[in-house]
């Protein structure tokens, strides 16, 4: 099972307790948003770095929303209906030490590179 899976299956049980909220669009939402920020700041740090500036090569921030529209659209192809309930359904296998691991691994691929894309990006 890949790393997003565990990801999304963590999420999604952690959705599933809310009686108002669907939990296949919120853990995909969650998915994505880990995604993107991993990306971002695999270009801050290149930014940062030297080797890259996104400004020189003329990339702006409203050329990027429909890629991520494209890459929402493609996470929920990718977990279909029948794809999510294989997910859960593998992930609910694992020892309740492990879903909570899987938990903590989630918040922390959520928060952790937004908290280093505003140091990378400080001056």
């Amino acid at each position: 099972m890949g790393y997003y899976d565990n990801i999304y299956a963590a999420t999604y049980k952690f959705y599933s307790r809310f009686k108002r909220e669907e939990p296949r669009s919120s853990a995909i939402c969650v998915v994505a948003v880990c995604q993107i920020m991993l990306c971002i700041l695999i270009f801050a740090i290149f930014q940062r770095i030297g080797m890259i500036n996104l400004r020189e090569i003329g990339i702006n921030k409203f050329y990027l929303l429909p890629l991520i529209l494209l890459w929402l659209f493609l996470l929920f192809k990718y977990y279909s209906k029948e794809k999510g309930r294989k997910t859960i359904e593998i992930f609910e296998l694992k020892t309740i030490a492990q879903r909570k691991m899987w938990g903590v691994i989630s918040l922390i691929s959520f928060l952790l590179p937004i908290i280093l894309i505003a140091v990378f990006t400080m001056k």
